[in-house]
Protein backbone atom coordinates (compact mmCIF):
# COMPACT_ATOMS: atom_id res chain seq x y z
CA UNK A 1 0.00 0.00 0.00
CA UNK A 2 1.42 3.37 -1.06
CA UNK A 3 1.86 5.80 1.81
CA UNK A 4 -0.12 9.00 1.38
CA UNK A 5 1.71 12.28 1.04
CA UNK A 6 1.31 14.37 4.18
CA UNK A 7 0.93 18.14 4.17
CA UNK A 8 0.96 20.26 7.30
CA UNK A 9 -0.46 23.74 6.86
CA UNK A 10 2.05 26.53 7.44
CA UNK A 11 -0.59 29.12 8.29
CA UNK A 12 0.70 31.57 5.67
CA UNK A 13 -1.88 33.98 4.35
CA UNK A 14 -1.87 35.53 0.86
CA UNK A 15 0.13 38.52 2.08
CA UNK A 16 3.00 36.26 3.13
CA UNK A 17 4.09 35.78 -0.48
CA UNK A 18 5.49 39.28 -0.68
CA UNK A 19 5.27 41.77 -3.53
CA UNK A 20 6.89 39.65 -6.23
CA UNK A 21 4.59 38.84 -9.14
CA UNK A 22 4.83 37.05 -12.46
CA UNK A 23 2.55 38.95 -14.85
CA UNK A 24 1.74 39.27 -18.53
CA UNK A 25 3.77 42.04 -20.10
CA UNK A 26 1.43 44.91 -21.09
CA UNK A 27 3.44 45.41 -24.28
CA UNK A 28 4.10 41.92 -25.71
CA UNK A 29 1.97 39.60 -23.54
CA UNK A 30 4.93 37.49 -22.48
CA UNK A 31 5.96 36.70 -18.93
CA UNK A 32 7.28 39.66 -16.93
CA UNK A 33 8.59 40.07 -13.40
CA UNK A 34 7.31 42.65 -10.92
CA UNK A 35 9.73 43.09 -8.05
CA UNK A 36 10.44 46.03 -5.74
CA UNK A 37 8.21 48.32 -7.75
CA UNK A 38 9.86 47.49 -11.08
CA UNK A 39 8.29 45.66 -14.01
CA UNK A 40 10.77 43.96 -16.33
CA UNK A 41 9.99 41.87 -19.39
CA UNK A 42 12.86 39.66 -20.62
CA UNK A 43 11.17 39.13 -23.99
CA UNK A 44 10.67 42.72 -25.22
CA UNK A 45 12.74 44.62 -22.60
CA UNK A 46 9.73 46.70 -21.56
CA UNK A 47 10.15 48.26 -18.12
CA UNK A 48 8.04 50.33 -15.73
CA UNK A 49 8.59 51.74 -12.26
CA UNK A 50 6.45 52.72 -9.27
CA UNK A 51 8.36 54.10 -6.25
CA UNK A 52 5.41 53.33 -3.96
CA UNK A 53 6.38 49.64 -4.09
CA UNK A 54 10.15 50.10 -3.98
CA UNK A 55 11.54 49.48 -0.46
CA UNK A 56 14.52 51.70 -1.30
CA UNK A 57 12.33 54.67 -2.24
CA UNK A 58 11.28 57.47 0.12
CA UNK A 59 7.74 56.99 -1.17
CA UNK A 60 7.61 53.31 -0.20
CA UNK A 61 4.39 52.48 1.63
CA UNK A 62 2.84 55.91 1.18
CA UNK A 63 -0.54 56.08 2.93
CA UNK A 64 -3.80 56.14 0.99
CA UNK A 65 -2.32 54.45 -2.06
CA UNK A 66 -4.71 54.04 -4.97
CA UNK A 67 -4.29 52.04 -8.20
CA UNK A 68 -2.32 54.06 -10.72
CA UNK A 69 -0.80 56.36 -8.12
CA UNK A 70 2.94 56.85 -8.44
CA UNK A 71 3.42 54.96 -11.69
CA UNK A 72 1.80 53.63 -14.88
CA UNK A 73 -1.40 51.58 -14.60
CA UNK A 74 -2.08 48.88 -17.18
CA UNK A 75 -5.27 47.57 -15.58
CA UNK A 76 -8.88 48.65 -15.71
CA UNK A 77 -10.41 52.14 -15.54
CA UNK A 78 -13.97 53.27 -14.89
CA UNK A 79 -15.45 56.54 -16.13
CA UNK A 80 -16.97 59.35 -14.11
CA UNK A 81 -19.60 61.49 -15.82
CA UNK A 82 -19.61 65.26 -15.39
CA UNK A 83 -22.49 66.18 -13.09
CA UNK A 84 -22.71 62.72 -11.55
CA UNK A 85 -24.39 59.66 -12.97
CA UNK A 86 -27.77 61.39 -13.39
CA UNK A 87 -26.81 64.80 -14.83
CA UNK A 88 -29.46 67.34 -15.79
CA UNK A 89 -30.10 68.44 -19.35
CA UNK A 90 -28.68 71.97 -19.86
CA UNK A 91 -31.72 72.87 -22.01
CA UNK A 92 -34.70 71.63 -20.01
CA UNK A 93 -33.15 70.64 -16.66
CA UNK A 94 -34.66 67.15 -16.88
CA UNK A 95 -32.56 64.24 -15.52
CA UNK A 96 -30.65 62.74 -18.41
CA UNK A 97 -31.07 59.01 -18.99
CA UNK A 98 -28.10 57.29 -20.57
CA UNK A 99 -26.70 53.82 -21.14
CA UNK A 100 -23.13 54.75 -20.32
CA UNK A 101 -22.54 52.19 -17.61
CA UNK A 102 -19.62 52.02 -15.19
CA UNK A 103 -18.00 49.21 -17.12
CA UNK A 104 -14.27 48.78 -17.13
CA UNK A 105 -11.95 49.99 -19.88
CA UNK A 106 -8.34 48.99 -20.31
CA UNK A 107 -7.36 50.77 -23.53
CA UNK A 108 -9.39 53.50 -25.25
CA UNK A 109 -10.65 56.10 -22.77
CA UNK A 110 -12.64 58.91 -24.44
CA UNK A 111 -12.67 62.28 -22.71
CA UNK A 112 -16.20 63.16 -23.86
CA UNK A 113 -19.48 61.38 -24.59
CA UNK A 114 -22.67 62.50 -26.35
CA UNK A 115 -25.97 62.02 -24.51
CA UNK A 116 -29.47 62.68 -25.89
CA UNK A 117 -32.13 64.07 -23.56
CA UNK A 118 -35.18 61.81 -23.74
CA UNK A 119 -37.50 64.71 -22.86
CA UNK A 120 -36.52 67.54 -25.22
CA UNK A 121 -34.38 65.62 -27.67
CA UNK A 122 -31.36 67.89 -27.29
CA UNK A 123 -27.95 66.30 -27.69
CA UNK A 124 -25.25 67.47 -25.33
CA UNK A 125 -21.59 66.61 -24.86
CA UNK A 126 -20.55 65.61 -21.34
CA UNK A 127 -16.98 65.40 -20.11
CA UNK A 128 -15.55 62.16 -18.75
CA UNK A 129 -12.82 61.50 -16.23
CA UNK A 130 -11.28 58.11 -15.53
CA UNK A 131 -10.29 56.31 -12.36
CA UNK A 132 -7.95 53.32 -12.18
CA UNK A 133 -9.42 50.31 -10.38
CA UNK A 134 -8.19 46.90 -9.33
CA UNK A 135 -9.80 44.39 -11.68
CA UNK A 136 -11.98 41.70 -10.16
CA UNK A 137 -12.61 39.69 -13.31
CA UNK A 138 -9.08 38.30 -13.44
CA UNK A 139 -6.23 38.19 -10.88
CA UNK A 140 -3.76 41.02 -11.34
CA UNK A 141 -0.93 42.67 -9.44
CA UNK A 142 -1.80 45.73 -7.32
CA UNK A 143 1.20 47.78 -8.48
CA UNK A 144 0.71 47.99 -12.25
CA UNK A 145 -2.61 46.19 -12.75
CA UNK A 146 -1.13 43.52 -15.00
CA UNK A 147 -2.86 40.15 -15.28
CA UNK A 148 -1.07 37.23 -13.64
CA UNK A 149 1.13 35.17 -15.95
CA UNK A 150 0.54 31.99 -13.97
CA UNK A 151 -3.07 31.28 -14.96
CA UNK A 152 -4.34 27.96 -16.28
CA UNK A 153 -7.89 26.93 -17.13
CA UNK A 154 -9.18 23.49 -16.11
CA UNK A 155 -12.56 21.87 -16.67
CA UNK A 156 -13.42 22.74 -13.07
CA UNK A 157 -12.20 26.32 -12.89
CA UNK A 158 -9.17 28.57 -13.08
CA UNK A 159 -5.85 27.90 -11.36
CA UNK A 160 -3.65 30.94 -10.71
CA UNK A 161 -0.77 32.11 -8.52
CA UNK A 162 1.06 35.39 -8.04
CA UNK A 163 4.51 33.78 -8.14
CA UNK A 164 6.32 30.43 -8.17
CA UNK A 165 6.49 30.26 -4.37
CA UNK A 166 2.73 30.47 -4.04
CA UNK A 167 2.24 28.00 -6.88
CA UNK A 168 4.59 25.51 -5.19
CA UNK A 169 2.61 25.73 -1.96
CA UNK A 170 -0.61 25.19 -3.89
CA UNK A 171 0.78 22.12 -5.61
CA UNK A 172 2.12 20.63 -2.36
CA UNK A 173 -1.26 21.05 -0.72
CA UNK A 174 -3.19 19.51 -3.60
CA UNK A 175 -0.79 16.56 -3.93
CA UNK A 176 -1.18 15.58 -0.28
CA UNK A 177 -3.56 12.79 0.65
CA UNK A 178 -3.30 13.73 4.33
CA UNK A 179 -3.76 17.41 5.18
CA UNK A 180 -3.16 18.70 8.67
CA UNK A 181 -4.29 22.12 9.81
CA UNK A 182 -2.30 24.10 12.35
CA UNK A 183 -3.98 25.58 15.40
CA UNK A 184 -2.93 29.16 16.12
CA UNK A 185 -2.60 30.97 19.44
CA UNK A 186 -6.24 32.01 19.22
CA UNK A 187 -7.58 28.63 18.18
CA UNK A 188 -8.41 27.24 14.76
CA UNK A 189 -8.20 29.85 12.06
CA UNK A 190 -9.40 29.92 8.47
CA UNK A 191 -7.31 32.76 7.10
CA UNK A 192 -4.38 30.94 5.50
CA UNK A 193 -3.91 30.82 1.73
CA UNK A 194 -4.58 27.09 1.35
CA UNK A 195 -7.55 27.07 3.74
CA UNK A 196 -9.26 29.69 1.57
CA UNK A 197 -8.87 27.76 -1.66
CA UNK A 198 -12.10 26.84 -3.50
CA UNK A 199 -13.61 23.47 -2.67
CA UNK A 200 -13.12 22.13 -6.18
CA UNK A 201 -9.34 22.60 -5.80
CA UNK A 202 -9.35 20.78 -2.45
CA UNK A 203 -11.45 17.89 -3.78
CA UNK A 204 -9.53 14.62 -4.11
CA UNK A 205 -11.43 13.69 -7.29
CA UNK A 206 -10.02 16.75 -9.04
CA UNK A 207 -6.45 16.21 -7.83
CA UNK A 208 -5.06 14.91 -11.12
CA UNK A 209 -6.45 17.81 -13.16
CA UNK A 210 -5.25 20.43 -10.67
CA UNK A 211 -1.76 18.91 -10.42
CA UNK A 212 -1.52 18.81 -14.21
CA UNK A 213 -2.38 22.51 -14.37
CA UNK A 214 0.16 23.33 -11.65
CA UNK A 215 2.89 21.42 -13.47
CA UNK A 216 2.10 23.23 -16.71
CA UNK A 217 2.42 26.58 -14.94
CA UNK A 218 5.67 25.59 -13.27
CA UNK A 219 7.06 24.66 -16.68
CA UNK A 220 6.04 28.08 -18.05
CA UNK A 221 7.69 29.84 -15.11
CA UNK A 222 10.92 27.86 -15.59
CA UNK A 223 11.44 29.48 -19.00
CA UNK A 224 11.51 32.92 -17.37
CA UNK A 225 14.43 32.16 -15.07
Amino acid sequence: MTEKIRHRESGRDKGAYGTDYLVKCPKCGGGAQVRSGRLTCPACAHTAYNPWADPNSEHYGDAAYRPGQGGPWYGMFVPSLEGGWTPKCPSCAAPVDHDFSRRGYDAVRPTKTRITCQKCGEVHVHALSWEAIAATASPSDPIFGCTYFLIQETRYGEIFAQNVEQLADLRAFVAAGLRERREGENGWMNASYVSRLPRWIKSAKNRAAVLKACDQLLAQAAHLR
